[in-house]
């Protein structure tokens, strides 16, 4: 666990400081996770941005899941 754990925490880490934040401010823009893959200038996965800006919306309070919601992700 534990090389394995710190290669995830450091490329989590890095992710966040290159690419997560320009991820979420195109979420907050509005930008689709289709418009936003194709506007990065550098690769990552559909998977990636979709997490990505679903944890954002989630932490920002813009989709609020409880009681009987279920989690839907649409494409």
């Amino acid at each position: 666990m534990g090389d394995r754990y710190f290669e995830n925490a450091l490329s989590n880490f890095v992710f966040d400081i290159a690419g997560g934040n320009v991820i979420r401010h195109m979420a907050d823009k509005g930008y689709t996770i289709k418009r936003i893959k194709e506007r990065l200038e550098y690769p990552v996965s559909f998977e990636k941005i979709q997490k990505t800006v679903w944890e954002h919306l989630l932490d920002r309070k813009v989709i609020l899941i409880g009681g009987l919601w279920k989690l839907l992700i649409l494409e």
